[in-house]
């Protein structure tokens, strides 16, 4: 189960083009406007969704075809964005944080904590991660097929 909720991380994480360095001119977001990229969202990552509850639970599925659930919360710091996870025998547990700026109307963002504790890779810059966010719980018709509650 630990393989498989590291899959679900490394698809969060390396979603997105990479867009090289972040410009000097690029402010960081404020903790409500990070908030409001992912509360009421799902993010659908290619083979898994999460949806990102409002009152800051998390839970999905991963796998294609679907093999597994996980749940989890969420939390913001500053300009961060951070998700822990776990399998619901509490096996696969991770965090993964990524920051986000802004530089006129494109978002930028940088995935600061990896699942596996590896470090940050500080040019890895990507600006398509509000693109994987869709308005509304994508995920919990198949996290309950899976047997998530």
């Amino acid at each position: 189960m630990k393989i498989l909720i590291a899959a679900f991380f490394i698809v969060v994480g390396s979603c997105g083009a990479f867009a090289g360095q972040l410009p000097s001119d690029a402010a960081p977001l404020s903790p409500d406007e990070v908030a409001a990229l992912y509360s009421g969202k799902t993010g659908l990552y290619g083979d898994s969704a999460t949806w990102f509850a409002p009152d800051k639970t998390i839970y999905g599925w991963y796998g294609k075809p679907p093999k597994g659930v996980y749940s989890g919360t969420w939390d913001v710091n500053a300009n961060e964005f951070c998700s822990n996870s776990h399998a619901p025998d509490g096996s696969g547990a991770g965090r993964n944080c990524h920051k986000f700026w802004r530089v006129g109307k494109v978002l930028w963002s940088l995935w600061t904590v990896h699942f596996d504790n590896s470090p940050a890779n500080l040019g890895d810059y990507k600006t398509d991660e509000p693109k994987a966010l869709k308005a509304g719980n994508w995920a919990e018709k198949i996290y309950r097929k899976l047997g998530g509650v």
